[in-house]
C-alpha cells in the first residue's frame, strides 16, 4: 500500500528544529509527503523538506548554521532581532525561488495584523514568505514589502489544521505546546534572548533578568496550548506527534538553537517510536 501524509507544521522556533527528526523517520519508513501546511517557525523547516531535501542534508544544514545568526541585532528601532542571515542561510541551500515550483505542496500561513485575519500563501518568493513567517512584532524587525503587514501566523492560528485542502491521512508534528512545564522549571531555565539582549534594550533585558519575562512566557504558553489543544480535538487528524511527549521537552526553550543537533535527535526519537503504530487509509 502507498503510505503518504499530508504534513502539518507549527512554530516552537528552535523546538521545531525535532520537524526535521520526524522527517527522517518518515524517508526511512517509505512514506512520502504530498502537501505541507505551515505556520511561523514551522514554515522555515517545511520549505527545506519541500525541496525534496534529503534528512542528512537538512541536519547538516542545521548544523552549519551560527548560533548568532538566529540572534542578529537589528538596527531599527521597530524590532530586537534581524532574521536576514537565517533567510541567507536559506538561500543558500535551495534552489528554487518561488513556492508554486517546489515539487512538494507547499502552504504557509500568515497573519494580517492590519485586517486582523489570518491569509494563506500558496505563491510568490520563497525566501519573502518564509520570512514573514519567522518575524514576531516587536522581537524581530519588521520589513517593508508588498506584505508588509504580514508576520506570524501563530498569533491568530498556532496550529494550521483547519486550513489543509485534504484531510485525510494528516500528520501533525506539534512542537508548540507545553502542558506540563511548571513556572518554576522555566524561570530556572536559561535564556539566550534574555540574556543577550542587553545592550539593545537594557529595559526588556532588566525585566528578563528579574524573571518577569520567563512568567509571562509561561502564560502565553499556557494559552497556546489551549489553543491548539481546541483546534486538535475539532479537525480530529490520523497522525499526531508531539514534542512535549519526549522526556527532555520540558527543558528546551524556543531560543535553544545551539542544541540543534539534540533536538532534532528529540524529533527522531519520538518519530522511532510513533510512526510504526501508524494506520493509513487507501
Amino acid at each position: 500500500m502507498n503510505k503518504s501524509i499530508n504534513l502539518v507544521l507549527n512554530c516552537g522556533y528552535a523546538r521545531a528544529l525535532a520537524q526535521i527528526g520526524v522527517y527522517d523517520c518518515l524517508v526511512q519508513n517509505s512514506i512520502t509527503i504530498n502537501s505541507i501546511t505551515s505556520v511561523g517557525f514551522g514554515a522555515y523547516t517545511g520549505i527545506l523538506i519541500a525541496t525534496g531535501l534529503s534528512p542528512e542534508k537538512i541536519i547538516d544544514f542545521f548544523k552549519s548554521i551560527p548560533t548568532e545568526n538566529y540572534f542578529q541585532a537589528s538596527n531599527t528601532d521597530d524590532g530586537i532581532f534581524d532574521c536576514s542571515k537565517l533567510i541567507q542561510n536559506l538561500a543558500n541551500v535551495i534552489n528554487y525561488k518561488n513556492i508554486e515550483d517546489l515539487p512538494i505542496k507547499f502552504k504557509v500561513v500568515l497573519y494580517d495584523f492590519i485586517n486582523n485575519e489570518s491569509v494563506e500563501i500558496t505563491k510568490g518568493n520563497i525566501f519573502e514568505v518564509v520570512k514573514k513567517s519567522i518575524t514576531y512584532p516587536l522581537i524581530f524587525r519588521l520589513y517593508k514589502d508588498d506584505m508588509k503587514s504580514l508576520v506570524n501566523g501563530k498569533l491568530i492560528n498556532p496550529l494550521p489544521l483547519g486550513n489543509l485542502d485534504k484531510k485525510n491521512n494528516t500528520l501533525v508534528i506539534d512542537t508548540e505546546s507545553q502542558h506540563h512545564r511548571s513556572i518554576n522549571q522555566i524561570v530556572k531555565l536559561p535564556s539566550i534572548w534574555s540574556d543577550n539582549i542587553f545592550p539593545l534594550n537594557p529595559i526588556l533585558w532588566l525585566l528578563r533578568r528579574k524573571k518577569v519575562a520567563k512568567l509571562e512566557l509561561r502564560v502565553l504558553e499556557m494559552l497556546k496550548t489551549k489553543e491548539i489543544d481546541w483546534i486538535l480535538e475539532e479537525n480530529n487528524p490520523e497522525f499526531l506527534i508531539r514534542f512535549e511527549q519526549h522526556p527532555l521537552s520540558q527543558t528546551i526553550l524556543t531560543d535553544d538553537f545551539k542544541d540543534a543537533q539534540k533536538i532534532i535527535s528529540m524529533g527522531k526519537d519520538l518519530g522511532e517510536k510513533m510512526i510504526k503504530n501508524f494506520n493509513f487509509q487507501k
